[in-house]
């Protein structure tokens, strides 16, 4: 008989296919006839056995070896806790990790960690550790807002499975790690950036505000204190908002 191979994991060493009765076999790679392999999508000749768990594909010989095949991959970034994702193989690694927050939701900070690690290629993120930690804020009115800021973090991968239907080639998957690097350098500059014109700024501020302590003395000493306190903060409090921290999320795997 002959059918078609729905799945098969080469890490596992097993799958399934649909034989052209309509029924589904497991196939285990003992059962492979040779030293071939079998791959999503692919024809295959083989001998139908039936067990106490179901069926199951023996002696199977593939009718079109995998020559020229491809890798699909995820419409999507896929994550998990686990080193691993049922159904996926791992085709390249990283050493890098990257996370995501939000002020939002945990579902928000797993969008944005998602994102990110599609900004280097990958499609899927394994070993996802979930944290959160508290903010706090001057509120409009009286008293402090205080807030929850949820962060995911995770090891970037590429994950695919092998496929006759699969425009992917392997050899174009590669590089995670270096687009990764790449991607960090652009981050610090832009960093080191923001952080020189908030400081140009922040002493513009407080020189222009210098002379304002020559009028302290001629006016009460509650608003003078005032006028100090102002034009020690404000130029603080200007530096911190302009200032942003654009690389801290993606970082190597120590």
């Amino acid at each position: 008989m002959e059918g078609t191979v729905n799945s098969f994991l080469p890490s596992k060493g097993y799958g399934f296919l649909r034989g052209d009765d309509g029924r589904d076999y497991f196939v285990h790679h003992s059962d492979i006839v040779g030293e071939h392999t079998v791959i999503e999508g692919q024809r295959v000749a083989f001998e139908e056995s039936a067990t106490p768990k179901g069926y199951r594909a023996r002696r199977v010989c593939p009718v079109k070896l995998a020559g020229a095949t491809g890798y699909v991959l995820p419409d999507d970034v896929l994550t998990t806790r686990h080193p691993t994702i049922r159904g996926w193989e791992v085709l390249v690694e990283s050493r890098w990790v990257v996370g995501g927050s939000s002020r939002e939701s945990p579902d928000a900070a797993m969008r944005t960690l998602q994102e990110r690690a599609r900004r280097i290629g990958a499609t899927a993120v394994l070993e996802v550790e979930y944290s959160k930690t508290r903010g706090a804020e001057s509120g409009s009115g009286h008293g402090t807002h205080y807030f929850t800021i949820h962060h995911f973090d995770g090891r970037p991968v590429v994950v695919g499975k092998p496929s006759v239907h699969g425009n992917h080639r392997l050899d174009t998957l590669v590089g995670l790690d270096e687009r990764a690097a790449q991607l960090k350098r652009e981050l610090v500059t832009k960093t080191r950036k923001s952080r020189t014109i908030a400081t140009l700024v922040a002493a513009s501020i407080f020189v222009a505000l210098g002379p304002m302590g020559l009028f302290v003395s001629r006016i009460p000493a509650l608003v003078g204190l005032f006028v100090f306190v102002f034009a020690a903060i404000f130029p603080i409090v200007i530096w911190t908002l302009i200032a942003k921290d654009h690389d801290s999320w993606l970082a190597l795997d120590d």
